[in-house]
């Protein structure tokens, strides 16, 4: 009976385990998507950055263009 009782709460502790590492595995994942989402949000805004300044000196270059 005893031993009954003792396999039945090892394979608990086991299932447990398994979750557990399941759920950081998890974790880990979300981990790195948000840490590569951060770097593309970093990339468009340097993209973006830069498309302004082309922008603003192209309205430069007119600018001068029309008063030349």
């Amino acid at each position: 009976m005893q031993q009954l009782l003792l396999q039945q709460q090892q394979q608990q502790q086991q299932q447990q385990d398994e979750q557990q590492q399941q759920q950081q595995q998890q974790q880990n994942e979300q981990q790195l998507q948000q840490t590569q989402n951060r770097q593309q949000q970093q990339k468009l805004m340097k993209q973006q950055q830069q498309q302004v300044q082309q922008q603003q000196q192209q309205q430069q270059q007119a600018m001068e263009d029309f008063l030349l």
